[in-house]
């Protein structure tokens, strides 16, 4: 379960141990959680995402997601979109996807890299496993961005 989801008292929270401060940041529909760190000058920007399922609204999330992003910017979580081919398991199809689209121009313009896809370019290993009739279904959903 990714941190930024609703808990029991439908509250969100995040706990600091140390004596930096912290801003936090959280989206209505409880599907981006951004938390700054600051520690003198410095600052960490931490964005948690949940992308939602359908196609043209994920999309649209993560255009609305771009203004939180800068050269101090890890975005981790689920995203709902598969970025390569690689990414997919053989009884999948990977479809073409306006999000993956939005996901691709955001990482262009915001200098993001999949931190795991740099390190693993022909790797195959996936985050979501399905059985979908008698098949099994398998992608890599959850990302962890890094601007560089």
């Amino acid at each position: 379960m990714w941190p930024g989801t609703d808990v029991a008292d439908g509250t969100r929270y995040v706990k600091v141990k140390f004596n930096d401060t912290v801003l936090v940041h959280n989206d209505a529909g409880g599907r981006l959680l951004v938390v700054d760190i600051l520690r003198g000058v410095e600052r960490l920007r931490v964005m948690n995402l949940y992308g939602p399922n359908g196609e043209g609204e994920r999309a649209a999330f993560f255009r609305r997601c771009r203004r939180w992003v800068d050269a101090q910017s890890v975005v981790i979580g689920d995203w709902n979109v598969v970025m390569t081919r690689a990414d997919v398991g053989v009884h999948n199809t990977f479809k073409s996807d306006t999000s993956r689209t939005a996901v691709l121009n955001w990482m262009s313009e915001s200098d993001l890299v999949d931190a795991w896809r740099l390190l693993n370019p022909t790797a195959r290993a996936y985050s979501r496993r399905q059985v979908v009739l008698g098949k099994l279904k398998q992608s890599r959903i959850d990302m962890c961005m890094l601007a560089t």
